[in-house]
């Protein structure tokens, strides 16, 4: 079967009460004459969701963004990885730039700790 054959199939078998909005990559003539105003392309249905709901900025003051030779992999949340994996410590130390230059989220406690 082909796409377009498969597509005339899938629109006949709409009903048009039960279709409050259709999202397709492209506004086929068919679908338009069958659907009216309800027919949206992925970008027209991602500006409609959009406008459904107001922006809002959310800050989680708990979570800093730093690069990750700002790390102090002698805190204690990295025993467990110590005691699991012996050279953990050496690569700490030793971990290529492009490692270490990356930016990072981490949860800070109020006395300092990573967690």
């Amino acid at each position: 079967m082909t796409l377009d054959l498969f597509r005339h199939d899938f629109v006949v078998s709409i009903k048009p009460e039960y279709a409050t909005k259709i999202v397709v990559g492209d506004k086929k003539v068919e679908l338009r004459r069958r659907f009216s105003d309800r027919v949206f392309t992925t970008l027209e249905a991602a500006a409609w969701l959009q406008n459904l709901f107001e922006a809002a900025n959310v800050t989680l003051p708990a979570v800093q963004d730093v690069y990750a030779y700002e790390i102090d992999f002698s805190d204690s949340i990295f025993d467990e990885l110590r005691s699991d994996y012996p050279g953990f410590d050496k690569w700490a130390d030793t971990h290529p730039q492009d490692v270490r230059s990356r930016q990072i989220e981490i949860f800070q406690s109020s006395s300092g700790n990573v967690c």
